[in-house]
């Protein structure tokens, strides 16, 4: 009887045992399901990181080159738009240096650092054109002072020419009036000379027959007549002479006074 409630009593224990084995055979079938499927979906999720990581990065790729090609646009634009005003204002510079002043200097409007180097550049080329204007008034007025002072040498010179001309006359006045004298004296003296040798000649023809008297008187007439003449012609020579010396005199202190 004992050994029958044992065995009954031994049998739910059984039934307890295998319904727990079971229990556990099922929760472990259901976890290792439950891992499988966690697997797959953390496969999956990391297969729809890696491809969204993918894209990610593809964008972000795009995104940079679409970036550094605006950054390299923007900068060849700002090169450019700072190279060319440069380019023109280094030309303006040029031309100011070789002297042509009419080039307008390009992009003083600008408000940037390039137009106040602009303006500058416009500043020199106007003080350049002012210099170059005071300088072509100097040049004038030189020239015109330069004119008028020749103008005045060339009358003092003309003035200074008159009063040597002037005086020259009165000096060449005073000349032939010393060189008249000797010179009517000896013509006197020829023409008298002259008719008594004519006379002389003539009262020989007559008669033939000179007189020792005569011959006297004609030698004696002869002798005066040609002392008079050497002695008025050495006056009038000794005059010319000095006329000739003043004459010279005057040449060179105005050649003298030209090359001055």
């Amino acid at each position: 009887m004992a050994l029958r409630n044992c065995g009954a009593a031994r049998e739910p224990d059984r039934a307890v045992a295998q319904y727990i084995d079971a229990t556990q055979a099922e929760a472990i079938g259901a976890i290792d399901e439950l891992s499988v499927k966690m697997r797959q979906r953390e496969q999956k999720a990391q297969e729809t990181f890696a491809r969204t990581l993918g894209d990610i990065s593809r964008r972000v790729l795009s995104i940079a080159v679409i970036f550094l090609g605006i950054i390299i646009t923007a900068g060849v634009l700002i090169a450019l738009s700072i190279r060319l005003p440069l380019q023109q204002i280094m030309a303006a510079m040029h031309a100011i240096t070789t002297g042509n002043y009419d080039r307008q200097v390009q992009g003083t409007g600008a408000r940037d650092e390039v137009g106040a180097m602009a303006r500058a550049v416009e500043v020199f080329r106007e003080n350049a054109i002012a210099k170059r204007e005071t300088e072509d008034e100097l040049r004038s007025s030189k020239e015109k002072a330069e004119g008028a002072l020749f103008e005045l040498n060339a009358a003092q010179q003309n003035l200074i020419d008159a009063e040597r001309l002037a005086a020259l006359g009165g000096l060449v006045a005073g000349v032939a009036h010393e060189v008249n004298n000797p010179i009517g004296i000896s013509l006197t003296v020829a023409s008298s000379f002259a008719r008594r040798a004519e006379m002389f000649d003539a009262e020989l023809r007559s008669d033939g027959q000179l007189r020792r008297s005569q011959l006297e008187d004609f030698v004696r007439t002869s002798r005066d007549a040609s002392q008079q003449l050497v002695s008025n012609l050495h006056r009038a020579g000794e005059l010319i002479q000095s006329f000739k010396q003043v004459a010279g005199s005057t040449a060179r202190m105005r050649s003298a006074g030209n090359s001055a």
